[in-house]
């Protein structure tokens, strides 16, 4: 399937955003940026929308490969002072999780971190570039309260005073527990589920844990989720839980699909069609290709391609993405509508 352009109407700043975190040739890449820089830039609005997709470190590292000049100097300074946090944080945050997994282990405690410090580590391959905020660990739901009991040894508080029965009650109906440490303030999501139940079937912690992976990651054996469910996990957590509200989350999909594309991707389609997935897995895919230029793997393009329906609800998510503010419907009423 062809890498779409950015489509028509989008402004300067969202076309420079989305060169910046695409999948084209650095060359390319940096020629367009350049052109695009040339142009009249509201450099407060490029970062606004740079903040609000959480991809500080795509833009930082792209604008560094201009020309001096290029880019005003206090935008410059400003940009490079936000990447520095974003790699502090994240240095923070992995030694954070591998020092809990230790913990964990230690207790007896099966559990198994996804996404944030993981996947920059992984399908990043650079802990600076995912600008992320918390950590995500799944456990055993039996292990929820033992779990908690140690973060509160460890200088963590929850986010929400709850009694035992609230407690019980959130274990069975809902899928994470989450608690801020005083100190450093991280936040750390517990989570025994990747979605509540009635979203998120076929991800019980039994069944991801049974197919775990494991990696070696700062000196340690870290366990990792099978690709084939984390890039499920990843469409599912971008398109059920936040309506596809950021390009981070479709960056992910793009960079997963470019550093596994000769992973199995026919049994990967069977399974989002058993879990009915497949409406997730095909927009995450028309996204990662139709705004990042993400190649789409052979087995998946019948999914994808002539498909008006994912055409029509990705313009949707560009709209949400770039025009926040204009005072349209959200893409929830325009989703409900259209399907």
């Amino acid at each position: 399937m062809r890498s779409h352009q950015p489509a028509p109407g989008l402004r300067p700043e969202a076309q420079i955003l989305l060169s910046c975190a695409g999948m084209a040739e650095q060359s390319a890449k940096t020629a367009r940026i350049q052109k695009l820089a040339a142009q009249d830039i509201d450099w407060i609005e490029l970062l606004r929308l740079t903040v609000e997709n959480r991809l500080v470190p795509q833009l930082h590292r792209q604008l560094q490969a201009l020309a001096p000049g290029s880019v005003p100097e206090s935008f410059a300074k400003r940009l490079e002072i936000m990447f520095n946090t974003v790699k502090l944080q994240n240095i923070k945050l992995m030694e954070e999780m591998l020092g809990l997994l230790k913990l964990f282990e230690a207790e007896g405690i099966r559990a198994l971190p996804y996404k944030g410090p993981m996947l920059a580590s992984t399908i990043y391959g650079d802990l600076a570039m995912r600008q992320t905020r918390d950590l995500d660990i799944l456990v055993s739901p039996e292990d929820v309260l033992k779990t908690k009991d140690l973060l509160l040894k460890r200088g963590y508080d929850p986010e929400v005073e709850l009694d035992a029965e609230d407690e019980k009650d959130l274990i069975n109906h809902d899928c994470e527990y989450n608690f801020l440490k005083r100190d450093s303030h991280i936040l750390i999501e517990i989570h025994w589920r990747i979605l509540p139940p009635k979203h998120a079937d076929g991800f019980a912690f039994e069944q991801v844990w049974d197919n775990i992976e494991r990696i070696p990651l700062c000196g340690s054996s870290v366990p990792t989720l099978e690709p084939e469910t984390l890039f499920l996990i990843l469409c599912l957590h971008a398109g059920q839980k936040h309506q596809w509200s950021r390009m981070r989350w479709i960056c992910d999909i793009a960079l997963f699909v470019r550093d596994h594309w000769d992973m199995d991707w026919e049994r990967t389609l069977r399974r989002a069609e058993q879990l009915d997935l497949t409406g997730f897995v095909g927009l995450g895919l028309y996204l990662a290709n139709a705004l990042l230029k993400a190649e789409i793997p052979p087995a998946a393009l019948p999914l994808v391609k002539n498909s008006p329906k994912l055409a029509g609800l990705a313009g949707l998510v560009r709209g949400r993405l770039f025009r926040e503010g204009s005072g349209l419907p959200g893409f929830e009423e325009w989703r409900d509508y259209l399907c």
